[in-house]
């Protein structure tokens, strides 16, 4: 079977919900997806269109790239920015243009996995291996963030240093063991629906559990 690949589909991490209200509280008046998307880190995106054998499949393959990766602690270290996409992807949240955030800034927090294993990088490689067919669209280094908003112009200086005084400041040194990874899509056609869980897949020694 091959699949071509879709921005509705993802592999992704999402932090524990006992750690979103602060990341929530930026992302719902920043990120022009915040409706379609949960906090989250993608892995491979785009990833594999959801067709008869996609599910199955993807599970089987990450059970295999996991067993040997076990839970570990992630922590966000820093808030940073990258210039935003040239391209907004199915952008019609809100009803705004295509070309309403071309000149903006992607403000995110930087996860980092503080012991010595560098196990984001193996976690990363192993998925990525086992997905050659996302090879093309997806880069072999990996550089994990997650968005806090995508509304900001280019000079985020000044944005990203309110951020850090202000209340939100408790989002740096945000803490959770990631111990699971997660299958997500969302319809082909409704481009007003948000992605939805199709499979967790855990960790190492957790999967003795399932």
């Amino acid at each position: 079977i091959s699949f071509n690949l879709s921005y509705k589909s993802t592999i992704c991490i999402v932090p524990p919900k006992n750690i979103w209200q602060s990341i929530q509280e930026i992302r719902k008046n920043n990120h022009s997806v915040y409706s379609r998307w949960m906090p989250h880190i993608n892995l491979l995106y785009p990833f594999l269109e959801n067709k008869t054998g996609m599910i199955e499949m993807t599970v089987e393959r990450l059970f295999e790239a996991l067993k040997d990766i076990e839970p570990f602690q992630v922590r966000f270290s820093d808030i940073s920015s990258f210039a935003g996409s040239q391209k907004r992807r199915g952008n019609n949240d809100n009803n705004n243009s295509v070309d309403d955030y071309i000149n903006n800034s992607v403000i995110y927090l930087q996860p980092v996995c503080d012991n010595s294993s560098n196990a984001f990088s193996r976690m990363y490689s192993k998925i990525y291996e086992s997905f050659p067919e996302c090879s093309e669209k997806n880069k072999k280094q990996f550089h994990p963030h997650l968005t806090l908003g995508d509304k900001w112009k280019l000079d985020t200086n000044k944005q990203i240093e309110t951020l850090k005084k202000k209340e939100n400041s408790n989002l740096i040194n945000l803490t959770f063991t990631l111990s699971e990874v997660y299958l997500m899509t969302r319809s082909e056609t409704d481009q007003n629906d948000c992605f939805h869980l199709k499979a967790v897949i855990p960790l190492g020694k957790l999967q003795n559990s399932t």
